[in-house]
């Protein structure tokens, strides 16, 4: 399994999300891109297929390149967030299981520091 196979990206995104609504912290889409590791377009696929089988919710999408909008005018109307669905995909599929395995404790030290430097949810 290599850092950038769709399963290790989504379950980077996933676990992002995840930690941040635990955490109270506000998700920041360039944070979350830089973290994940992948060019947009492909950020962008990986985020609408997770989006359109219900493990996150509120992605805004480009409609002519499908990357992922990040506007602050748009922070209100979308937050994008993990669904319940998606904490159980995380905790219950074994590739998510294997992509876990794959990141490692380095991914865990990383997630925490990126979690830790996003601004508190108003």
């Amino acid at each position: 399994m290599a850092s950038d196979d769709f399963e290790v990206v989504a379950f980077k995104i996933l676990s992002y999300l995840y930690r941040c609504m635990k955490g109270g912290k506000k998700v920041d889409i360039a944070a979350l891109r830089q973290f994940v590791g992948c060019n947009e377009a492909y950020f962008g696929v990986v985020a609408r297929s997770l989006q359109s089988k219900g493990y996150v919710e509120g992605f805004v999408f480009d409609g002519f390149s499908g990357v992922v909008i990040d506007s602050p005018s748009l922070a209100v109307m979308s937050a994008p967030a993990i669904t319940m669905d998606g904490a159980m995909y995380v905790g219950e599929n074994s590739r998510m299981r294997k992509a876990a395995d794959f990141a490692g404790r380095a991914f865990d030290v990383a997630l925490s520091a990126a979690v830790q430097a996003a601004a508190p949810r108003i």
